[in-house]
């Protein structure tokens, strides 16, 4: 009986130092492209203010490939964070039909009016898509490094 336990045992260890191979092992693709959003924190716009006399909350994000883009889209959203539920305050998203290879685009134009000075905490998100060397892609959904305090109801 002692020496099925034994062999059992010495089995169960050599599966399970088979069935987790250490990552130095596996086999990894790099990506075609270098292509990535960035998304800055949600902020008071001073220059909706000196401009335009307007308090709006803004988020400001900028895409970036290593290779030509066509027909890029960058959409910016702002979220609200609620209760029960965070609550989408606005969308917006600028178009170009062309980008040259490591040239920046960006979305300046995304912002929310205040209508109070109550304090709310915002954040953004970003995602793009765009016709990369004949190939529809779609990136994933960016979301600011941080969530504010912002006095500005909207």
């Amino acid at each position: 009986m002692k020496a099925n336990k034994k062999h059992l045992f010495s089995i169960l260890i050599i599966l399970l130092n088979h069935a987790y191979l250490p990552p130095a092992r596996a086999v990894v693709t790099p990506p075609l492209t270098k292509c990535h959003i960035e998304i800055d924190d949600p902020h008071l716009s001073n220059n909706l203010f000196i401009t335009k006399g307007i308090r709006a909350v803004k988020v400001n994000a900028r895409s970036t490939c290593n290779k030509p883009m066509r027909n890029l889209v960058l959409t910016v959203e702002i979220y609200k964070v609620g209760f029960f539920r965070d609550v989408k305050v606005k969308t917006n998203y600028v178009n170009s039909i062309y980008i040259a290879p490591n040239r920046g685009f960006k979305n300046e134009i995304t912002y929310a009016e205040c209508l109070s000075h109550t304090e709310s905490r915002y954040y953004g998100v970003a995602f793009a898509e765009a016709d990369v060397e004949g190939r529809h892609l779609k990136t994933l959904h960016v979301t600011s490094e941080r969530t504010k305090k912002i006095k500005c109801g909207t």
